[in-house]
């Protein structure tokens, strides 16, 4: 009785030019991409083999893409929680009576992610683990008024926070140049942050 040999076929695997598509997915796409699980993200990027989940994270990895948790943050701590309520109450003092707001202007600077609040897989290249992907934007409100929402990029630094020039040139003056030319008396308030000033 001779050797008896068993054909058993080869797992698929993904081509080079096929992991080219799966990067490029990545890098073109953002978010949306990032948070695909490793089998759909294979079928948006065009891969027609048809694959397992392990190969298709296999092939990513020898791409440097890994899926990591997303960065989770907590936006106010106890102190500063603390400090906002003595500095509203120090304010409510000085203007007791609802129509003495009414030229308070407040503004603030706002950052928006994309996705849901659920912890999430996405896509990594190291060392882009503390890339910020985000929308920022700058406003004003106050009583019957809202400014226009001024959104910005500062390319200059790595977490897009806006620079103290930046705020100056680009967002305060002609914010409080417009509203001087409508003739308006208004008080302007501000947070803490190093961008608008010593």
């Amino acid at each position: 009785m001779g050797f008896q040999h068993h054909d058993t076929p080869k797992r698929a695997r993904i081509r080079e030019d096929d992991k080219d598509k799966l990067e490029k997915l990545y890098d073109k796409e953002g978010f949306e991409a990032k948070r695909l699980s490793w089998t759909n993200a294979a079928i948006e990027a065009g891969i027609e083999t048809e694959v397992s989940t392990d190969t298709v994270r296999t092939a990513a990895a020898s791409r440097g893409l890994y899926k990591r948790i997303a960065r989770q943050i907590q936006y106010k701590s106890d102190a500063d929680c603390r400090a906002r309520e003595a500095w509203a109450r120090k304010e409510l003092a000085k203007r007791p009576e609802p129509e003495d707001w009414h030229n308070v202007i407040f503004t603030d600077e706002c950052h928006w992610g994309f996705g849901d609040k659920a912890r999430q897989y996405i896509e990594r290249k190291p060392p882009t683990d503390k890339d910020l992907k985000r929308v920022h934007g700058w406003g004003g409100i106050g009583w019957d008024f809202k400014s226009d929402l001024h959104l910005y990029d500062i390319s200059s630094n790595s977490n897009g926070k806006m620079t103290q020039t930046y705020y100056l040139d680009n967002i305060l003056k002609p914010f409080i140049y417009k509203l001087r030319q409508e003739g308006r008396y208004f008080v302007l308030e501000e947070d803490n942050d190093s961008g608008h000033g010593p």
